[in-house]
């Protein structure tokens, strides 16, 4: 059995060393994270992440432009049902949109699939790092936003201009990856 050094004070005056790692957001997966308050075994168990992208796979030529930061993600588990949510990057689809990716992964899965209302995917994970290859067909694309946004943002041209050929291969076939590391 593996031992975490993280110190959670709460948990010091409970007996049973399991109620202790429930308390204290161990999920049985290895991962861990921060359960809601008065949560027991079993409850939602939402865990940070950090240094998330989204990337458009295309050609060798425009790879430069094709990676986006996305600011925040939620990564939340509850049992063995995930929710992976982030706002999607508005330099490539001009808008702002919000997707949320559901699937269930039991603990210790390496790979699952997500559902979301503008398409699916699968994630993969190796340790603590996530890759969610998407299919997001329902997912509304603005050329001309996503161009405005870009330029707002003091861009200089030709780096809109290739942004901007990334934005219509994804709009042809709207295809992306969402990185992610959760943090431990």
């Amino acid at each position: 059995m593996k031992v975490h050094r993280r110190t959670c004070w709460p948990c010091l005056g409970l007996l049973a060393i399991s109620a202790n790692l429930a308390a204290c957001g161990t999920d049985g997966s290895g991962l861990q994270g921060t359960q809601s308050a008065g949560a027991g075994a079993g409850s939602t168990n939402m865990q940070r992440v950090a240094g998330a992208t989204y990337r458009v796979p295309v050609p060798d030529s425009l790879s430069a432009w094709a990676s986006y930061p996305v600011e925040e993600v939620e990564f939340e588990r509850s049992g063995s049902r995930v929710q992976i949510r982030y706002p999607f990057p508005r330099w490539l689809s001009g808008d702002s949109e919000n997707i949320e990716l559901e699937g269930v992964a039991p603990a210790g899965a390496d790979g699952f699939d997500v559902t979301a209302d503008q398409g699916s995917g699968r994630c993969t994970r190796t340790g603590s790092r996530f890759e969610c290859l998407e299919t997001l067909p329902g997912l509304e694309i603005d050329r001309d936003k996503a161009r405005d946004r870009m330029v707002d943002a003091g861009l200089a041209a030709m780096e809109v201009e290739q942004r901007l050929e990334v934005t219509r291969i994804f709009e042809a076939d709207p295809i992306g990856i969402l990185e992610f590391e959760l943090e431990r």
